[in-house]
């Protein structure tokens, strides 16, 4: 076997659809890579933004001017325009990367405390699985079902994006699982209390405190947020947006969103914006 060889594997490149400017999420390739050592490779600055995620071994980075060593569960975040390198020297380096851009996600990161490398924890493999599969299959339900599982991947990726998670108070790391755990319909007071193992009552007014808004507030809110970002992409169902942020039922998420917002979910699509 050689003494230097990469191996791509599921690399899948999507040219930018008409209107991509004005999606909150656009996805240009996603790709699992598997490299040997010793290689290194020297990465040319892009339009996109590029999350770069370790699923096992060793890697040194050199992003602009910071070099940094990355391990199994790491991840780093490069922006537009800006370079980097990674060089495999001990071990083989096996990671899952994504380039993407939109709306959504520049604002959010105009807003969300984020490193370029930090520790989100084990990559969520079977969400890129299946963005590449949906990326594969060029029809329109397949590309619209891809943002939501974009969505979903950053959603892990940010919410997790502190690197001292494990040293936070309770408060922020309910805000880090809320922001993690938008589509799953079990979140809720009681599942963020067993996650946290602390008490019901003094959580949520210490919560309360923190943020001005109740737990179930703060969740509906963000939710709501994020679907009103899904909704402006013109690509996906009502019903299917219901499920990426959490709601079983569409007709009680619509209904929600006409309450918090003052706005159907037909007038988001065309255009309403709404402040919460």
């Amino acid at each position: 076997m050689s003494t230097k060889q990469k191996i791509e594997v599921h690399t899948v490149v999507r040219q930018p659809i008409h209107g991509a400017e004005d999606l909150p999420i656009g996805v240009f390739m996603v790709a699992h890579r598997y490299a040997e050592a010793p290689f290194r490779k020297i990465i040319p600055a892009a339009d996109q933004m590029v999350l770069n995620w370790t699923i096992s071994g060793t890697v040194r980075v050199n992003h602009c001017d910071e070099q940094f060593d990355m391990s199994s569960g790491d991840a780093f975040l490069c922006k537009p325009n800006e370079f980097f390198s990674y060089d495999v020297q001990s071990e083989a380096w096996e990671s899952r990367w994504i380039a993407f851009d939109g709306r959504f996600f520049s604002e959010w990161m105009d807003t969300t405390q984020i490193n370029h490398h930090y520790h989100p924890g084990p990559c969520p493999n079977d969400l890129f699985i299946s963005l590449e599969s949906q990326l594969c299959n060029s029809g329109h339900g397949s590309l619209a079902h891809a943002n939501i599982t974009a969505f979903a991947i950053l959603m892990h990726a940010l919410g997790a994006s502190k690197p001292d998670y494990l040293d936070q108070d309770d408060i922020d790391r309910a805000q880090i699982l809320i922001a993690e755990n938008l589509q799953n319909v079990n979140l809720n007071v009681n599942w963020l209390i067993q996650q946290l193992e602390c008490e019901r009552t003094a959580f949520s007014r210490r919560f309360s405190k923190r943020t001005g808004e109740t737990p179930i507030v703060y969740i509906t809110n963000k939710r709501i947020h994020a679907a009103i970002a899904l909704l402006k992409t013109g690509h996906l169902s009502t019903a299917e947006i219901a499920h990426a942020v959490g709601y079983q039922d569409a007709d009680y998420f619509s209904r929600i969103i006409k309450k918090k917002t003052g706005f159907t979910a037909g007038q988001h699509r065309e255009g309403v914006i709404a402040i919460l």
